[in-house]
């Protein structure tokens, strides 16, 4: 009728446990085996016995009994689980405080952590704040993140002014209280001076999140030591109140991304621009009306974004001529919107200080490009960087590099992608290279060639390397560049071949022996040729001979280099 039960017991069970009464450890699991009922007694139809009522009676209180010692075995054991649960709890606490007093972290230096955070919040980042960068500036804003991990954390970086002063804001319908959390920042960056852009993306509506933000700027705008503008909507910023009695104390640094209002709309303004008296950097588009705000007598570095029509090439010829103190030049963008051949007078334009000059043109013509060249008179002059989409250039530019003969030392010239040839026996080159003596850098890059052009623009590319090379090749080394140490030449379509090779390694040979030696020398010819099916050069392969004596002038402290630029 009813059967002892003896299945396996669990290998868990047989692990040394508590007795539910003393709570000792015993090494027999404490398992009462209770009696089974025999199948026939859950069949449905089947109906016990009197006899066999009464014992299944006697079971089932057995049961209850067994049941109600297991509740109390199963109770302590869970107080007894409970227990070793909140000692293990405070046993890991314990662990994670020594783990955190002994951490590396610990160890790291205030001025490492201030290091990793400028890396964060300003290198990956341009700006600490831009309200652009997330919809919700309390969790976009780097430097607000690393103030937010800890309270050590939080304090190296309130104490890092730099962290907090670096600020983009877009006035233009501003989608909650950007002023909020930019009080924080002025907050916290205290007195240090600012990186300031204003930008607007549209229109600069009265709404009250833009006024806030306007108020908020213009408590602290005197305060920036760089200050961007990049406004494209002008028309609609004349109904923001002025900043009064705006000075600029520590404005050192002065863009334009977009073409400034002039003193009309702004004129408090430009006032304070006009006596920024650290101001020395400027990128600014050339705009009559806001030029003579700008105190260009103390200018060092002067970055023009674009020349369009005659009257900016005037406007820049006349404003330069009070640039005495300038070290450097750029003219980033001459375009030619306005008549073919318009005369621009040129007028002498001294720049005594200026070290370096960078101009890029897309001028079909050379009056303007010739007007400028034939006006700036550089004696200090050092690094030349000239980009053009034309060959050859102006004859201007053999007097401007003859007047700057003695000082110039780095000379650039590329021609851009989609440049035109006029002429390929032009002697210009030579005699640029001719008339400095003490160059010392040299680079020549021209651009793409159009897949129609690829043969004759072939030969006038091997026609300029080969008359290079003869230069070399016939004047005496300290006649012709006798203080080069770098030479650079990229072109495409060249016709790279073991002749022109061997020219070029006794070229670096001879120079080797000199009071200045070469120090390197490289030739590599472009493959972007645009559609690469209709026109691909023959890959050129170099002999081990040459390959042996390339090796050679390398451990000659000569460094060749000649090349497809595709590997």
């Amino acid at each position: 009728m009813f059967g002892e039960r003896f299945d396996d017991i669990s290998p868990d069970l047989q692990r040394p446990i508590l007795c539910q009464r003393c709570q000792s450890v015993t090494d027999v699991p404490d398992v009462r085996l209770f009696r089974t009922v025999e199948p026939r007694f859950l069949r449905n139809d089947y109906v016990p016995s009197v006899v066999e009522m009464s014992e299944l009676k006697d079971v089932l209180e057995k049961g209850n009994r067994e049941l109600k010692r297991y509740e109390e075995d199963i109770a302590v054991l869970r107080q007894t689980l409970e227990r070793l649960e909140n000692t293990k709890s405070a046993v890991e606490n314990t662990t994670r405080q020594c783990r955190a007093a002994i951490s590396a972290q610990r160890r790291v230096p205030v001025e490492i952590w201030e290091m990793i955070f400028s890396i964060i919040c300003l290198s990956l980042c341009e700006y600490s704040f831009d309200v652009d960068y997330s919809d919700s500036p309390l969790l976009g804003l780097p430097t607000t993140i690393v103030s937010q991990v800890c309270f050590h954390w939080r304090t190296i970086a309130k104490s890092s002014l730099k962290l907090w002063s670096s600020i983009d804001v877009n006035l233009s319908n501003p989608s909650y209280n950007v002023a909020l959390p930019l009080e924080v920042y002025f907050s916290n960056s205290r007195d240090y001076p600012l990186k300031l852009r204003i930008e607007g993306d549209g229109p600069i509506t009265a709404s009250p999140y833009c006024v806030n933000l306007w108020k908020s700027l213009s408590r602290h705008m005197h305060r920036s030591r760089e200050l961007t503008m990049a406004m494209e909507d002008w028309g609609d910023i004349g109904d923001l109140p002025p900043v009064q009695r705006l000075t600029f104390p520590n404005l050192g640094f002065y863009c334009e991304e977009i073409t400034p209002p002039d003193e009309l709309v702004w004129p408090w303004f430009w006032q304070a621009i006009r006596k920024s008296t650290k101001l020395a950097v400027v990128s600014s588009f050339i705009v009559n009306r806001v030029l003579r705000a700008i105190p260009f007598s103390q200018l060092t570095n002067w970055d023009i974004h674009c020349i369009e029509c005659c009257d900016d090439v005037d406007d820049f010829l006349d404003v330069a001529q009070s640039c005495t103190a300038l070290k450097s030049l750029t003219l980033s963008d001459i375009l030619s919107h306005d008549v073919p051949d318009f005369p621009v007078a040129a007028r002498e334009v001294k720049l005594p200080s200026l070290r370096q000059l960078s101009i890029t043109t897309d001028v079909d013509e050379y009056s303007w490009l010739a007007a400028i060249f034939g006006s700036l008179d550089m004696p200090s002059l050092e690094t030349c960087d000239i980009s053009h989409y034309a060959w050859p250039l102006p004859s201007e530019l053999l007097d401007m590099v003859r007047r700057s003969s003695t000082s110039l030392k780095q000379l650039r010239l590329t021609l851009l992608d989609g440049w035109d040839a006029c002429s390929s026996s032009d002697p210009l080159l030579l005699d640029i290279l001719q008339a400095v003596p003490r160059l010392t850098d040299l680079e020549l890059a021209v651009g793409e060639v159009p897949i129609e052009k690829i043969q004759p623009y072939t030969a006038f590319i091997d026609d300029m390397i080969s008359a290079l090379l003869s230069k070399f090749e016939d004047e005496p080394p300290d006649f012709f560049l006798p203080q080069l140490h770098y030479f650079s030449l990229v072109v495409p379509c060249a016709t790279l071949n073991t002749e022109l090779v061997k020219r070029v390694l006794e070229v670096v040979s001879a120079r080797q022996g000199t009071s200045h030696p070469l120090t390197q020398f490289h030739l590599v010819r472009r493959s972007d040729y645009g559609d690469k099916s209709q026109f691909k050069p023959e890959r050129f392969v170099m002999e081990r001979e040459l390959l042996e004596r390339i090796r050679m002038l390398d451990e000659g402290r000569v460094k060749v280099v000649i090349q497809d630029d595709d590997p």
